[in-house]
């Protein structure tokens, strides 16, 4: 756990870009299994969807352009 906390304080900028390409395959990868023939039939995506995949993903990804820009 101390090697992560400390790759977030000395090593921000590279922490950021690994947390922004982890969560760009995480979204890729649930926009490629949401076409299931079950799923077809819906226009939106319910809020318990949402909170469970989506808004973590969406957390992560804006977490790690904060450490970017705040790090230029």
């Amino acid at each position: 756990m101390n090697n992560i906390l400390n790759a977030f304080k000395n090593y921000p900028i590279q922490t950021g870009f690994i947390l922004i390409c982890v969560c760009a395959v995480l979204i890729i990868i649930e926009l490629i299994t949401l076409d299931s023939p079950k799923i077809k039939n819906l226009k939106t995506i319910s809020w318990k969807a949402f909170f469970k995949k989506w808004f973590f993903l969406l957390i992560f990804m804006i977490y790690g352009l904060i450490l970017i820009l705040k790090n230029l």
